[in-house]
């Protein structure tokens, strides 16, 4: 056998390896992310969902008299309506199935978010697994999905509407879904500012405002 063809046999070998430990690694942190999250979910905003379906404020019951009683662990309602009509059908579910499903949905938006990221990116199949391998094995990754919160998705969101070279007015709207991540808000607002200009920043603020005028309704 030709000595080029010894080095790429060998360097194939490698990359297969590497890739292999990546994927054994990924699993691996999955698997505990889907542990804790099952175990947990602490953040997972099912309650206020629930109380919202019952026609009660999720909102003023957590202000009012032992409010925090009628919430799991740590599910305070800090976040826009908007969040909450995206999560009815986790509400019509027993917390134990939503803890589960909400864990699945997590792990394809971490997934979709890394092979998003690398197909705009150009990247090769080698390297866009790779990506979504270390984007599962991430610590952070691990710790939203157990603490069943809202980053992948607000991620996930910003892969399918920003990674794009043009921003369009539906683009620009399913951006500002995120906006339910208060902490997220202000840049992301800027960015559409600089970005796209007036238009596209007022056009992101029209899903808020029709979800909160429907959870007003509803109320």
């Amino acid at each position: 056998m030709p000595i080029w063809a010894m080095a790429s046999l060998r360097t194939g070998k490698a990359r297969i390896s590497l890739l292999g430990v990546l994927l054994i690694l990924a699993a691996w942190s999955s698997v505990q992310a889907g542990e804790n999250a099952m175990a947990r979910s602490q953040d997972l905003q099912w309650s206020g969902t629930k109380l919202l379906l019952a026609h009660a404020d999720p909102w003023a019951v957590y202000l009012g008299p032992n409010g925090h009683a009628a919430f799991y662990m740590t599910q305070i309602p800090n976040y826009l309506p908007i969040l909450y009509v995206l999560l009815i059908p986790i509400g019509w579910m027993s917390l134990t199935t939503a803890k589960l499903v909400w864990l699945v949905c997590n792990l394809l938006f971490a997934v979709g978010s890394g092979v998003l990221a690398a197909r705009f990116y150009g990247l090769s199949k080698d390297s866009s697994f790779a990506v979504v391998c270390l984007m599962l094995m991430a610590t952070p990754t691990r710790t939203t999905i157990g603490n069943g919160q809202q980053g992948l998705m607000v991620l996930f969101l910003w892969c399918v509407s920003l990674l794009s070279l043009r921003l369009t007015d539906s683009r620009s709207m399913l951006a500002g879904v995120s906006y339910f991540k208060f902490n997220y808000a202000p840049p992301v607002f800027l960015y559409l500012l600089f970005r796209g200009g007036v238009r596209a920043a007022l056009m992101s603020a029209v899903p808020n405002v029709v979800a909160t005028l429907v959870v007003w309704l509803w109320l």
